[in-house]
């Protein structure tokens, strides 16, 4: 599984020409977890609440028990330089986040969602995935 993630990152660099030594598909637990900046609810525009967090800017955004999807986590063309935008559930693991598209999104890190049918495409860079957990039985992790 490793090599794989490994060689899809490799890949997306290439294509984008992006230094290979900034490109990261990160799978472990951070060590420091933040209070929650901004907490969503059922129809928030997850995407949008990302975007609006300035460059620079360490942000934690949590999200309510609920299922996020279709638009509200289509990230894309999101140019960050630093400092990572957590995007969480404000409990355990029961935010959903279903069906996401991100590309050519930077420094934003997944962390303890349910999540199924992510596409990681075109220039993403220091994309981290943690404490999270696929749904069974359903699409999981595309990179293309």
């Amino acid at each position: 599984m490793m090599k794989r993630i490994a060689l899809a990152a490799l890949a997306v660099a290439l294509l984008c020409g992006v230094d290979i030594v900034a490109t990261q598909f990160i799978f472990r637990r951070p060590a420091i977890v933040a209070s929650c900046s901004q907490t969503l609810g059922s129809g928030a525009d997850v995407d949008a609440a990302y975007a609006a967090v300035a460059d620079g800017t360490p942000w934690v955004i949590c999200l309510g028990n609920f299922t996020y999807s279709g638009t509200q986590v289509t990230f894309a063309n999101v140019t960050r330089t630093s400092a990572v935008v957590t995007i969480r559930s404000t409990s355990g693991i029961g935010a959903t986040i279903s069906g996401a598209t991100i590309n050519n999104v930077d420094y934003v890190t997944f962390d303890n969602l349910t999540l199924t049918n992510l596409s990681v495409g075109t220039c993403s860079t220091n994309v981290q995935f943690t404490d999270s957990t696929f749904a069974q039985d359903a699409p999981g992790l595309l990179f293309n």
